[in-house]
């Protein structure tokens, strides 16, 4: 079973009530909106976490601006890699799946050859997501409060 846009709490009453555990959730994520409490609870609770808009959802008008990041472009230019590279790399090196939109073959396999990042890209990119929460996709605006669902 998966789910969408499940938040702690939403999970945490899926386990209280004895529920079968979700075994996917697919939640927003990028560097402006990291969600560490629900990565740490997901993996806590063997929830595999998937990633949608991993890029931050560039060239739309809900652009967080992830790829423009001038840290983000300063790691992609050291390893000699594209920023979304970048992105999907911290992802994974996160232990969640990368989703990103891919049409083309050529972006599909640029999408694939992902790096390790060093110690020092890991924490360059979480300070950027310092205060921030920045959504391309707000799940409460769009489709209504989880609270109507559940």
């Amino acid at each position: 079973i998966g789910v969408s846009n499940f938040t702690v709490e939403k999970l945490q009453r899926i386990i209280d009530a004895g529920l079968t555990v979700p075994a996917v959730n697919q939640v927003e994520l990028h560097p402006y909106l990291q969600q560490d409490d629900l990565l740490a609870f997901c993996k806590k609770h063997n929830i595999f976490l998937t990633a949608y808009c991993p890029l931050g959802r560039p060239g739309s008008p809900r652009s967080v601006g992830t790829m423009e990041d001038p840290t983000i472009k300063k790691i992609a230019e050291k390893h000699g890699k594209s920023p979304a590279q970048v992105l999907l790399s911290w992802g994974v090196q996160r232990g969640y799946a990368v989703i990103p939109k891919s049409v083309t073959p050529a972006r599909l396999m640029s999408n694939i050859d992902i790096i390790e990042l060093d110690n020092e890209d890991m924490a360059a990119i979480q300070q950027i997501g310092i205060g921030r929460a920045d959504r391309t996709c707000n799940p409460a605006t769009m489709w209504g409060p989880a609270s109507a669902c559940f």
